[in-house]
């Protein structure tokens, strides 16, 4: 399989080129199938392989280790919370549970109203190449090569 895109980001690549919006040519459609099904016997191939117990890691050590770093990053905190000059000119709250954080408000005549906010979900999602994890440096190379191409035509 040749296509770095599809080899690295499979499902948004995928999804965009099965995209019925774009317009495309008979003969780029022609490139897009070929890509598509090569790109499918690559990761039918994969999944032939099945699950390797040798690649996963006791759950008894996932734990262990994310204790660790969980308590590693707390402490980091607490000696760095003493350090920012952005934590010393705000207050601190901690929302135990709830989808609302109340607080109070004073105003001029010194009158105390309490006050809700409703509070927002968000998302943040990554996409990691998967040949960065097996191999950076390889695909490092790759990238490199064909914006080098790119450059010179």
């Amino acid at each position: 399989m040749e296509d770095p895109l599809l080899l690295n980001y499979p499902e948004d690549v995928r999804s965009l080129l099965e995209t019925p919006e774009i317009e495309v040519t008979s003969d780029t459609t022609k490139y897009i199938e070929k890509a598509l099904s090569g790109s499918e016997k690559y990761y039918s191939a994969l999944r032939q392989v099945g699950e390797l117990p040798e690649l996963h890691t006791p759950q008894s050590e996932q734990e262990s280790h994310m204790k660790n770093m969980a308590s590693k990053t707390r402490q980091a905190m607490k000696e760095e919370e003493g350090k920012s000059a952005l934590l010393s000119m705000v207050s601190k709250s901690v929302i135990l549970h709830g989808n609302r954080a109340a607080y109070t408000i004073v105003d001029f005549n010194g009158q105390q109203h309490r006050s809700e906010i409703a509070m927002q979900s968000h998302g943040h999602s990554v996409t990691v190449p998967r040949m960065s994890i097996l191999t950076p440096y390889d695909f490092d190379l790759m990238l490199r090569i064909y914006r080098a191409e790119r450059i010179t035509e």
